[in-house]
C-alpha cells in the first residue's frame, strides 16, 4: 500500500507538469501563479473558517482538512477563471520550449497543489497509519515522536515550507505561518491522527472547550502548561483522551516542542508507551491537565491541542493556578432525596424493555445499549423480547454508572416547586454534586405521561443542563420525570443542586456494579 501510494502521488504530480507543459509557457506560469495564490488564501483563512465550525460533533473530525480543500479548490478555481479572461491569448513559442521549461513550471505547481491535499487530508479523521504512511508519530516501544517513515516525492513536506518561508519574506505578515503554526507536515502526517486506539480518538477541539489557567516554569529548562478542559472536549467515547503527538509548544521564532508528561489531580505521569494518554475522570464533565515540556532555552507563545491554538500569559511563577472549576454547594439542611435516586445496573434497565429489532427511528445504538436520541424526544416501545434480543440500558463509558433522579411534583427532588423556580435565574443549570464538589449534568431524561408510555431524551455530547431543555410539568402533573446522569464509579452523591439552590441532599456512593 505504501508503494502504491508514493506511485499515485509521484504520477499526479507528473500529469500535472505534462499537463501544463502541453497548454504552453505562459499558461504553466499563470497556473502556477494561481496555485501560490490560492494556496495562500486557503492558508490564511484555514484556521478562523475552521474554528466556526468546530462544535464537539462528529463533523469535528473533518472540519479541518475538508476547510482547507475545498476552500484552495474555490479559490483556485476562481482565480483561473479570471487570469483566462485576463489573459485570453498565450505566447507562441516552439513545443521544445513550451516542453522544456514549462513542464517544470507545472511540476511545481503540482508539487504545492498535491502538497496541500495531502496536508489537507492528513487533518480528517483516519487510522494513524494511512496506506502504510506513518511520518511522524510515537513509537510503538517507546511512546517517543519520531520519523518513522516518508513520502518518497514529500510534496506535503515541501509546500508547507514553501508557503512557511514566504510567509516570513515576500508574503510577510505579523502572525506568519511560521510563527504560529509551523511544521503543519508533520501535524499532518501523522501527529494529529496520532490519538486514541489507532486514530478512532478526536483530531480537533473547539476553541470554547478548554483554556489556559497558567503557564510556569517547573524545573529547569522545564515549562508547564496548566489547562482546563470542559465537558464538550470530550472524544467521540465521551471521554477526553490526548496523546502526546496531539499536544505542542510553540515557541515565539517558531520552534516546537511535545510534552514529556503531565500532572492530574496530584499526580504525575509520563508519556513513556504507546499506550499512555491523559484523560478525564469518567463522567466528570471537566478536566484539569498541567502538560510539561522540556522546553530549554525557547520563548513559549502558544500551546497548540489538536490543532486549537491558546495563547500563553506570561509565565506565572513556580506553580500552577488555583483550580476554576467550582460546584455549587450542597445544603445539608435539604429535604433528603434518597429515595428519588436511582442508580442503574449496568444490563438491567427496567425502563428500558424493548427488542433490539424494534429500535425506534432515531436513536443510536451501541452494543444493545442506547447511545443517543440525537437530541430528539423518541417514545420507547414496550414489546416482549427474549433475553439475548432486549435492549439492556443506557451507554455507559467505562469507569460511570447511570444514576437516574426523579424530579417531577411526587418526589422530593422536584425541581418544579414554585418557591425554587421563583429563586433561581432562567439559565440556571442542574447537576448532580459529589462529595469533592464536582458536578454531573444530565445527559437526558425519560418522561412517562400519567397513563402513557415512556419518552427518552438522550444527548450525551450537549447535556440537558438548564430547565428549557426538559419537559416543563405544570403545578398538579402526576406525570414521572427522570433526569439520567453518568457518575463515575466510586463518587459519593451529595445532592441535587439548581443553580446555586439545593433542590435535596443525599449520601449514596455509586458502586462498582
Amino acid at each position: 500500500m505504501f508503494f502504491i501510494l508514493n506511485l499515485i502521488i509521484i504520477v499526479l504530480v507528473l500529469l500535472i507538469a505534462y499537463w501544463w507543459a502541453n497548454q504552453g509557457l505562459l499558461s504553466a506560469i499563470l497556473h502556477l501563479v494561481s496555485v501560490i495564490a490560492a494556496g495562500t488564501i486557503a492558508l490564511a483563512v484555514w484556521e478562523p473558517l475552521t474554528y466556526l465550525q468546530l462544535s464537539g460533533t462528529k463533523w469535528d473530525g473533518y472540519a479541518w482538512g475538508v476547510t482547507l480543500i475545498l476552500v484552495f479548490t474555490i479559490t483556485l478555481f476562481l482565480i483561473r477563471f479570471a487570469l483566462d479572461k485576463i489573459v485570453p491569448g498565450n505566447v507562441d513559442l516552439p513545443h521544445w520550449a513550451n516542453l522544456a521549461f514549462g513542464f517544470p513550471i507545472g511540476g511545481l505547481a503540482g508539487v504545492l497543489t498535491m502538497g496541500i491535499v495531502v496536508i489537507g487530508a492528513g487533518h480528517i479523521q483516519s487510522k494513524t497509519i494511512f496506506m502504510g504512511l506513518a511520518g511522524q508519530s510515537r513509537s510503538d516501544r517507546t511512546g517517543l515522536i519520531e520519523r518513522r517513515n516518508n513520502l518518497w516525492l514529500p510534496v506535503h513536506t515541501v509546500t508547507a515550507d514553501f508557503y512557511s518561508y514566504i510567509s516570513e519574506t515576500s508574503f510577510w505578515v505579523p502572525n506568519s505561518l511560521h510563527d504560529v503554526n509551523p511544521d503543519i507536515d508533520q501535524q499532518a502526517v501523522s501527529l494529529m491522527r496520532d490519538s486514541y486506539s489507532n486514530g478512532k480518538g478526536a483530531i480537533s477541539l473547539p476553541p470554547d472547550s478548554a483554556e489556559v489557567l497558567s503557564e510556569y516554569e517547573s524545573g529547569p529548562n522545564i515549562t508547564s502548561v496548566q489547562m482546563n478542559f470542559r465537558s464538550n472536549a470530550v472524544d467521540y467515547n465521551e471521554q477526553l483522551t490526548i496523546s502526546s503527538s496531539q499536544v505542542r509548544l510553540i515557541g515565539s521564532n517558531g520552534e516546537v516542542v511535545h510534552p514529556y508528561g503531565w500532572t492530574q489531580r496530584g499526580n504525575d505521569f509520563k508519556f513513556e508507551s504507546f499506550g499512555y494518554y491523559a484523560t478525564s475522570v469518567p463522567g466528570q464533565e471537566s478536566a484539569e491537565l498541567t502538560f510539561h515540556f522540556r522546553a530549554g532555552n525557547m520563548t513559549p507563545k502558544y500551546i497548540q491541542i489538536r490543532g486549537t491554538r491558546f495563547t500563553l500569559p506570561r509565565a506565572s511563577g513556580t506553580g500552577p493556578a488555583t483550580s476554576v472549576v467550582q460546584g455549587p454547594q450542597i445544603d445539608p439542611s435539604a429535604p433528603d432525596m434518597t429515595s428519588a435516586v436511582m442508580i442503574v445496573p449496568p444490563d438491567r434497565d427496567q425502563d428500558i424493555r424493548f427488542s433490539i429489532n424494534n429500535q425506534p427511528t432515531g436513536v443510536d445504538m451501541a452494543d444493545r445499549h442506547i447511545a443517543s436520541t440525537g437530541g430528539k424526544r423518541v417514545k420507547l416501545p414496550t414489546d416482549s423480547a427474549r433475553r439475548n434480543q432486549r435492549v439492556q440500558g443506557i451507554a455507559t463509558p467505562e469507569g460511570t454508572r447511570i444514576v437516574k433522579v426523579r424530579v417531577d411534583h411526587l418526589e422530593s427532588a422536584n425541581i418544579f416547586k414554585k418557591s425554587l423556580l421563583e429563586s433561581i435565574p432562567d439559565n440556571a443549570q442542574i447537576a448532580l454534586v459529589d462529595s469533592k464538589g464536582r458536578t454531573y449534568s444530565p445527559i437526558g431524561f425519560m418522561h412517562t405521561p400519567e397513563g402513557e408510555p415512556t419518552f427518552l431524551l438522550l444527548d450525551p455530547t450537549r447535556f440537558v443542563k438548564t430547565l428549557n431543555s426538559i419537559v416543563s410539568l405544570p403545578e398538579g402533573s402526576r406525570d414521572e420525570l427522570k433526569l439520567i446522569f453518568r457518575v463515575t464509579i466510586g463518587a459519593e452523591i451529595r445532592g441535587l443542586a439548581f443553580g446555586n439552590e439545593t433542590v435535596g441532599q443525599c449520601s449514596i456512593i455509586v458502586p462498582e456494579k
